[in-house]
């Protein structure tokens, strides 16, 4: 059913989501859609804190975090009390916050211009959806870089490779170093900063000697290296962490559970009419705890109806403020200089 001139029904602003969902099945258009959010998906996949979004919030109170916390658990010398058993609550720790960060992405349809063209308006909204989507992730990509830079604590391993800059907090280590031999030396500085389970998130830092090793790993000179990089899962973000921190080369190393991830909808997948606007949420294809909200008005504009949708998130990224140790932040930065 093509949409009708002039307004678009609930049940046609739904399909126009299907006919996205179609659009983006296409190999090549998929290609042409898909969204550089690299860092931003390591954090979610890395993050153990449990989300609750809050429905009836107080003000600035949208999500509750429940953060994993042991730090009054400990070894003590027996008593020899075996009917006092009593000890700390193992358990969580949980906090509200607010969502601070808010983006949209607009844009218009013109029903004129497709009485002549090959595609029909839902097509042309549906290219809208996936446009948006991959603006809208990218943006939320960008925003996690600058909190993981805003999260960094600082390095107390101060001996053997790179120098901790006092004013930074970061290490500083020469490209001559960076190579599949700083793993050995990364290893050491998780386990003497007590990273419990870290991981790196790099950006051009490592990633080509990382996929030359990890091709040449079948060789006999090449097992060894492999075997290096191993030592720590890690991941690459080539596009946006020097799109951050450009002119500077960063990786970050990030202990397991330190940051949480959080976003908001504020309404449901069935397009309800508010006034003059439809308004409703679509699911992001690149992140699955993400759902857009989407605002959907119509005008006259001459001789011509123009449609017009604003598709908008609301989201934040948190450290975890239950750490046992507050000099401690869960997040190391290495910079090459």
């Amino acid at each position: 059913m093509p949409i009708t001139s002039g307004d678009f029904s609930a049940s046609q602003l739904a399909k126009t989501v299907v006919i996205a969902d179609q659009m983006f099945g296409d190999s090549m258009l998929q290609a042409d859609y898909k969204a550089d959010i690299a860092a931003l998906t390591a954090i979610t996949q890395e993050q153990n804190a449990r989300i609750d979004v809050l429905k009836d919030q107080e003000k600035d109170r949208e999500v509750k975090i429940h953060w994993i916390n042991m730090c009054a658990n400990a070894v003590e010398d027996d008593d020899g009390d075996d009917c006092d058993l009593d000890g700390p609550e193992l358990g969580s720790d949980s906090k509200t916050y607010g969502l601070n960060v808010k983006k949209s992405f607009k844009f218009t349809v013109d029903e004129m211009a497709f009485r002549t063209n090959d595609y029909n308006m839902e097509q042309a909204v549906a290219v809208g959806f996936l446009k948006a989507d991959k603006a809208l992730c990218e943006a939320m990509t960008a925003t996690t870089i600058a909190r993981i830079e805003s999260f960094k604590g600082t390095n107390l391993v101060t001996d053997g490779v790179g120098t901790v800059n006092a004013g930074t907090t970061e290490t500083d280590i020469a490209a001559a170093d960076w190579n599949a031999n700083l793993f050995a030396h990364f290893y050491r500085v998780a386990k003497q900063n007590d990273f419990s389970n870290a991981f790196l998130l790099s950006g051009v830092n490592l990633f080509e000697d990382w996929i030359k090793t990890k091709a040449a790993q079948d060789n006999s000179n090449g097992k060894g290296d492999s075997n290096l990089y191993d030592l720590m899962r890690m991941y690459f973000d080539i596009k946006n962490i020097e799109g951050v921190n450009s002119p500077a080369y960063k990786t970050y190393m990030i202990n397991r559970g330190a940051i949480a991830f959080a976003a908001k909808n504020y309404y449901g997948p069935v397009p309800q009419k508010f006034i003059q606007q439809h308004r409703y949420s679509i699911q992001s294809r690149f992140l699955p705890n993400v759902r857009f909200d989407v605002h959907y008005t119509n005008r006259c504009s001459g001789e011509t109806i123009k449609h017009d949708f604003k598709i908008k998130t609301k989201f934040d990224l948190f450290i975890n403020p239950t750490g046992c140790d507050n000099n401690k932040t869960g997040v190391l930065a290495f910079n090459r200089v």
